[in-house]
């Protein structure tokens, strides 16, 4: 299986932003200006972690987002798709559907700024995606579909069970399989909600894509608000997934940065922590700090550890 030779991570800190890359192989960690682009042979994919502009950030996204990504825009110009965590629902019509926590909720001015972002791909498997039932998510869908943004992470209806995006470049093709934790938004028999995290389901499918693919790109919703490190059955659920053949995994939830670790040769980052979220209940500085990852993956060029 293929994994990325190197990884960036952004280091994003308001009002302004570090790049770093990291080069597995030596364990150094240098400051980076990006400059070119993949080459035919090489998809370079960038994840984001927790994406909702409500209360100020929303009238923020919609009045100036190039104040709000600074020279993370430009960054993700160099990019062949990249990745963000849509943890919010549009609610034109329709009541918040009851649930433990807050309802989040943006309109479709605010989600349009995630083309400021160059974003090509919202995942949408998490615990705010059905905020406000079936109507939020197809007015979300809608808006993704007349934004030229790509989804992945839900089941919408009976009859659409694709529980994967295909991304291609060139030759190259490879696999997205985005799940959640869910909560009371997962996805049930005959309703629509967050593709759930299901380990040996999410092992079956990885290990299956594997094999008609050039790698798949698992990204995970779940784990532990607010904690440091992970929590002990997400790092066996996550190297297990691993050991499945994923090619990386990255993840969010926690709303702050957590570790990273190589398991079986596979790039494993526990959580991305915020990359645009208001402070909540719980303010404090590393709910105002993210990690935006970078892979390049290569066809026939596997990762060194």
């Amino acid at each position: 299986m293929n994994h990325p030779s190197t990884l960036s991570i952004h280091k994003a800190k308001q009002p302004c932003h570090q790049i770093f890359e990291i080069k597995w192989a030596t364990g150094q960690v240098e400051r980076v200006v990006p400059s070119e682009q993949g080459t035919e042979e090489m998809l370079t994919v960038a994840f984001g972690g927790d994406w909702a502009p409500t209360g100020a950030m929303a009238s923020s996204s919609k009045q100036e987002p190039e104040n709000l990504y600074t020279e993370l825009e430009a960054y993700l110009g160099e990019t062949d798709f990249n990745l963000v965590n849509l943890e919010a629902s549009l609610c034109v019509n329709g009541p918040a559907i009851t649930k433990d926590g807050p309802a989040l909720c943006i309109d479709s001015e605010a989600l349009s700024s995630l083309k400021q972002l160059r974003c090509n791909v919202a995942c949408l498997a998490n615990n705010h995606i059905m905020d406000f039932g079936t109507i939020g998510l197809q007015q979300t869908l809608k808006e993704l579909e007349r934004l030229g943004i790509q989804h992945v992470g839900v089941i919408d209806s009976v009859s659409n069970t694709a529980r994967e995006l295909i991304v291609e470049k060139g030759s190259l093709r490879f696999a997205i399989v985005n799940v959640a934790e869910g909560e009371e938004g997962k996805a049930k028999a005959n309703h629509a909600g967050a593709v759930p995290l299901l380990v040996d389901d999410v092992c079956q499918q990885v290990t299956q894509l594997a094999q008609l693919t050039n790698g798949v790109l698992v990204v995970i919703h779940a784990g532990r608000e607010y904690l440091p490190v992970p929590a002990p059955y997400i790092q066996r659920a996550y190297r297990k997934i691993a050991e499945a053949g994923a090619s990386i995994i990255v993840a969010h939830h926690p709303h702050v940065s957590q570790g990273v670790e190589v398991w079986n040769g596979v790039p494993i980052f526990y959580s991305l922590g915020n990359l645009l979220m208001s402070g909540g209940p719980y303010v404090n500085l590393y709910r105002s700090m993210g990690y935006l990852v970078v892979a390049n993956l290569e066809k026939k060029r596997a990762f060194v550890c």
